[in-house]
């Protein structure tokens, strides 16, 4: 793991085309902003996982639905 110390106003770059700003900091709250193509999606981690977590259920559901029946039926 990297720890970068920033400033505001500061960035650092992802890459050639993604950077990140630190725009304000108060107290423990830091806003940042996220410069980037429109074909990179950015999301905060706690909406990315909860996406991640219903794809996965959905997988599992589609393969429970995959699987043969007792006859040798799907």
């Amino acid at each position: 793991m990297l720890f970068i110390t920033r400033r505001v106003g500061q960035s650092l770059m992802l890459g050639d085309d993604i950077e990140i700003v630190v725009e304000e900091v108060r107290g423990r709250t830091v806003k940042l902003s996220v410069r980037h193509p429109s074909s990179v999606q950015v999301l905060r981690r706690e909406l990315w996982e909860k996406i991640r977590a219903e794809n996965i259920e959905a997988v599992a559901s589609m393969e429970l639905l995959d699987q043969p029946d007792d006859h040798g039926a799907r």
